[in-house]
């Protein structure tokens, strides 16, 4: 599982963990090492002294004047979060919105795998499109188990 423990985080703090999570992510995608509370406080819109404090309730992150390692908060926080497992997920229906989740491949999750689409388009149904293969609704029992979903 993990170091951290979740018992003594109280329920707000655990709501925002996955807003700092999305964050960090994407700044660590960016290149930036180390961030400052006041920093991002302006990019997740949480107060700087909320931001330390949810922090503080999981330990010495940071150090005062110094910042915080992204790559460190992104470890911790992927952690509590249970986010270092791979998922594997379906979509169901591969019309306007699902081939939009399909060709963003949920990017913001990199943990988040689209393993098989489904549909009831016999114009789709058996070929691939946007690099899935389409099976059909009538199939989803056998594939579902097949997949060991």
């Amino acid at each position: 599982m993990n170091n951290y423990s979740t018992k003594t985080i109280p329920r707000a703090t655990a709501k925002r963990l996955p807003l700092y999570l999305r964050n960090l992510t994407i700044l660590h995608s960016k290149g930036i090492v180390r961030i400052k509370s006041k920093e991002f406080s302006k990019i997740t819109q949480v107060p700087p002294a909320t931001i330390r404090r949810d922090f503080s309730y999981l330990g010495e992150l940071g150090r005062s004047g110094y910042g915080y390692e992204v790559g460190f908060l992104i470890k911790v926080f992927s952690e509590l979060l249970d986010s270092y497992e791979e998922n594997r997920i379906a979509i169901v229906g591969f019309g306007n919105l699902g081939k939009a989740l399909a060709n963003n491949n949920f990017r913001r999750n990199q943990n988040l795998t689209i393993d098989c689409v489904f549909d009831t388009d016999p114009a789709i149904v058996g070929q691939t499109v946007g690099g899935f293969y389409v099976y059909s609704m009538a199939d989803f029992e056998k594939v579902v188990r097949e997949k060991n979903y």
